[in-house]
């Protein structure tokens, strides 16, 4: 007889399996494979910037609509006595290498996510592929922060995170006088919408006795239709030109 294992169960086995990409010249880019961030050096574009090292992408919330009024979101978090989303149980199969890869299955929707950092450069690509037959809208919603590697995160006035807008490239500046932020979509449509996510728990921190709750920051999400083969690339740098395809 097959055993059962919960949701929680599964998402507690795959937040302790990780990834860790680096460019090579003190850049990284971590996570886990059920998509939550469970350390504070869990990260989308962590970068070694002037005098110290940086986090400014937390990750990427992320829905998939597979019919006008169904929302389903594809991300992971762990908050105050619950996980939510719960995608992780959508996840079919995840590859570490060459770069991690998940597919994930929404009914008759698939989707193939991968995450790569570009060597010798701050710079980190996110591609999402509809490897199904049909067509979907996909939200995605980064999440940002602005400090020291080993510190945290919390809301703050003054963070504006202002952006200056060129086609499909923000630069923005989490406060004034910050290092800057380049963030690139190849299609689709910004929507500004801004909120602080608060209370993400990273429970590998809990258990070593050290703080473990960060709050993270939206400007807005990126909308898409995707159709079968289609891809979007999100690509996060602190090179002006590492967004470049």
């Amino acid at each position: 007889m097959k055993k059962h294992t919960s949701k929680n169960q599964d998402f507690n086995r795959l937040s302790k399996e990780e990834y860790n990409l680096s460019n090579g010249i003190g850049g990284v880019v971590a996570g886990t494979k059920s998509g939550a961030n469970t350390s504070r050096h869990h990260g989308l574009l962590i970068a070694d910037v002037a005098t110290s090292k940086k986090k400014f992408v937390s990750k990427i919330e992320e829905s998939i609509f597979i019919a006008r009024d169904c929302c389903i979101g594809l991300s992971s978090n762990q908050y105050p006595n619950t996980i939510y989303p719960q995608g992780h149980q959508y996840i079919q199969n995840f590859k570490l290498t060459p770069f991690p890869t998940w597919e994930y299955q929404v009914g008759n929707a698939q989707l193939k996510k991968s995450i790569k950092m570009v060597q010798d450069t701050n710079t980190s690509i996110v591609q999402y592929e509809n490897i199904g037959k049909g067509c979907y809208q996909l939200n995605l919603n980064p999440l940002f922060v602005y400090r020291d590697y080993d510190q945290l995160f919390h809301e703050n006035k003054q963070f504006d995170f202002h952006f200056n807008k060129a086609g499909n490239q923000l630069q923005i500046y989490a406060k004034h006088g910050a290092t800057p932020l380049y963030f690139y979509f190849s299609k689709g449509a910004f929507k500004e919408n801004r909120n602080w996510f608060k209370n993400f728990q990273y429970e590998k921190d809990k258990t070593k006795g050290l703080d473990y709750q960060e709050d993270a920051y939206s400007i807005g999400e990126i909308q898409i239709i995707l159709c079968a083969e289609e891809s979007i690339n999100l690509i996060f740098s602190v090179e002006k030109n590492g967004t470049i395809e």
